[in-house]
């Protein structure tokens, strides 16, 4: 944390790359999608349901979400590299929401969605989440992510640094300059009051 008199930190690394980027240097965009590649695929990974996964390709949900930051990141608040993956976190999840809803509408309405080498859709077994309940989890955890960006900035370091980078306790607490327990507390203190509302 930093004290009142001292002086502010040094921009972030990530924070630079995006501004060069929306300023036009195609190069920063270029390095800004490769060095968050395999971080997006993270976030989309394991909340597509695995029998969609040959149906739905995470790069284009990927690069949708690029496409709005270049539209809108001038307008955002992005001081560092855990509030831009919590902005980027909830663009994914508000378009994977959208994708599955649209599947789910498809799949009502009796079409059939139809892959280059011919696949077809396979219907969930009756155990399944439903394309429309898996759409409604993205949409919360979007909604998550929206009031994580809303807190504080020293509470919202302290849930980003957990629930984004997953740091361990130690390394929150160091970060901080808290004790640990007062990080683990803080922080479940701060997830309930996200959650609060949800369900």
């Amino acid at each position: 944390m930093n004290a009142p008199n001292e002086a502010p930190p040094l921009e972030d690394p990530t924070q630079m790359l995006l501004q060069r980027a929306l300023d036009g240097d195609q190069d920063a965009w270029k390095q800004l999608y490769a060095e968050n590649e395999e971080w997006m695929r993270m976030v989309l990974r394991n909340r597509i349901p695995p029998s969609l996964r040959r149906r739905m390709d995470p790069e284009d949900l990927m690069q949708s979400a690029f496409l709005v930051l270049s539209q809108r990141g001038s307008d955002l608040d992005i001081v560092d590299s855990r509030s831009f993956h919590a902005w980027l976190a909830t663009v994914l999840l508000n378009k994977l929401r959208d994708r599955l809803r649209k599947m789910a509408r498809a799949s009502a309405a009796g079409a059939q969605e139809i892959r280059p080498d011919t696949e077809t859709f396979k219907q969930y077994p009756d155990s399944a989440p439903s394309l429309e309940e898996l759409a409604q989890k993205a949409e919360l955890l979007a909604r998550m992510y929206e009031r994580i960006l809303a807190l504080p900035p020293d509470d919202r370091d302290i849930v980003l640094a957990r629930y984004v980078d997953q740091l361990s306790w130690a390394d929150i607490a160091k970060r901080s300059g808290l004790a640990p327990s007062t990080v683990t507390k803080r922080y479940n203190e701060l997830l309930e009051s996200i959650v609060r509302g949800f369900f």
